[in-house]
């Protein structure tokens, strides 16, 4: 009988496993199923990758990372399940080797906890944390910090209708350095969380939040010093639509480049828009701010690369069903280098995109039920025409660019304002539960 209070890890022979792999100078695509599968992010690890997502047996959720090498080849896999249902949200990778996973269970049918997975080189857990209040948690972004600790973001319901973004600071132990809520309106969640290094090292936020008494949501960019204190928090928005931040990157000039959406009556568009190191709308050179494919592109991610540029991805289709993934290449000064979209015959969605050495690594979920990994090249490349997939090989292609809208300088579409708000800061104590050997 295995201790209740340590994780459930399951190492099994893969179901479905793709086997049929086309190789060209270090770029594949390759494709996991065991059971209904998630891919969540695809991360470049100890000379190799990870793959990390969720996997679903018989109605049991749990967590699932397979560890590839270079080429894709499969190194090795393990489940993990805490709860009666576990969903991996995000995973970083550590400077030793390993990843850090967040994540969130379902205790039983009423409560939600959310999780922290500390796992070494080899995929053994090395800690947890349980984040358990008389509260519902919820976490969706983690990254390791310069210090060798953890930042890790989300929300705390209190009730069906009070959301309170919600930001933990771990060390590199696990133990809690700090812990703070922040109440926005009375629905706010932070996406994503990243650490930041210019005018004062700190933390940016990004994510949707509802105001008492409006029925459209806002976005919020919130930052943080080292300490968890405000330093001041911005929203942006329209009355005539819903505008949700998912994704933000410091730029090498020390403000924010934030992909977002904006939904209204006559459908929605994913943005991209820089804001200074206060929030502000930049000033020229730096005022760049667009719409992508219009109803045919649903952003995910933005992230900065090595030359200072940027890189988004997400799903793109048309009429609102999204059978493909999109990515557009940026330089430092919001121009755009390249552009495309990568389609097979079954839907696609991008779940993360990291750089690596010969190009960028997209990982997502494939025909809604696999964890897939696509590399590309520095120019969107992909010199190889198959996705291997249990029972057929599935063509997998570069398609036209996409249409992209610039909107004029310092302002959003639709009449978006930007508004300076003042946050109410409560510390909170979660409890460490179920420390794992």
């Amino acid at each position: 009988m295995e201790d209740e209070d340590s994780w459930s890890q399951v190492s099994a022979p893969m179901i479905s496993l793709s086997n049929q792999m086309n190789i060209l100078d270090d770029l594949f695509a390759i494709s996991f199923r065991e059971g209904i599968s998630e891919g969540v992010s695809a991360i470049p690890i100890n000379g190799g990758f990870a793959l990390v997502g969720n996997t679903m047996n018989a109605g049991d959720q749990d967590i699932w990372v397979v560890k590839t090498d270079v080429f894709g080849s499969t190194l090795w896999e393990k489940r993990f399940n805490f709860g009666i249902s576990d969903k991996c949200t995000m995973a970083s990778s550590t400077s030793d080797g390993g990843l850090i996973i967040c994540a969130n269970t379902q205790i039983n049918y009423t409560h939600h906890d959310a999780l922290i997975i500390k796992l070494g080189s080899n995929g053994s857990v090395q800690w947890s944390y349980q984040i358990d209040t008389p509260n519902n948690e919820y976490i969706y972004s983690i990254k390791q910090t310069s210090d060798g600790g953890y930042i890790a973001a989300g929300y705390t319901a209190y009730g069906a209708f009070t959301h309170q973004t919600w930001v933990i600071k771990l060390d590199s132990t696990g133990s809690v350095v700090w812990e703070n809520s922040y109440r926005l309106g009375y629905l706010s969640e932070a996406k994503m969380i990243r650490e930041t290094f210019y005018y004062g090292t700190g933390y940016i936020i990004i994510g949707p939040t509802l105001a008492t008494g409006t029925s459209q949501s806002d976005i919020f960019l919130l930052k943080l010093d080292g300490a968890g204190n405000t330093v001041w928090c911005n929203l942006y928005g329209s009355a005539a639509s819903n505008d949700v931040g998912y994704s933000v990157v410091e730029s090498i000039y020390g403000g924010y480049a934030m992909a977002w959406h904006s939904w209204s009556p006559s459908g929605f568009e994913s943005m991209i828009s820089h804001v200074d190191s206060t929030g502000n709308f930049s000033r020229p050179p730096l005022d760049f701010n667009m719409a992508i494919q219009g109803n045919n592109f649903l952003l995910t991610t933005i992230d900065k690369t090595s030359d200072g540029g940027y890189i988004t991805s997400g799903a793109h289709g048309f009429a609102q069903t999204f059978t493909n993934i999109a990515a557009v290449k940026f330089n430092p000064l919001g121009a755009i280098q390249w552009q495309k979209y990568y389609y097979g015959t079954a839907a696609c969605s991008s779940g993360s995109l990291k750089e690596v050495n010969s190009g960028y690594l997209i990982g997502g979920t494939y025909n809604t039920l696999e964890m897939w990994e696509l590399q590309i090249g520095r120019n969107g490349e992909i010199p190889f025409n198959n996705l291997a997939k249990t029972g057929n090989t599935t063509g997998f292609a570069v398609s036209r660019p996409l249409t992209i809208t610039a909107y004029n300088p310092l302002s959003f579409p639709a009449s978006h304002n930007q508004t300076l708000v003042t946050l109410t800061v409560t510390a909170t104590n979660s409890r460490k539960t179920r420390q794992a050997p």
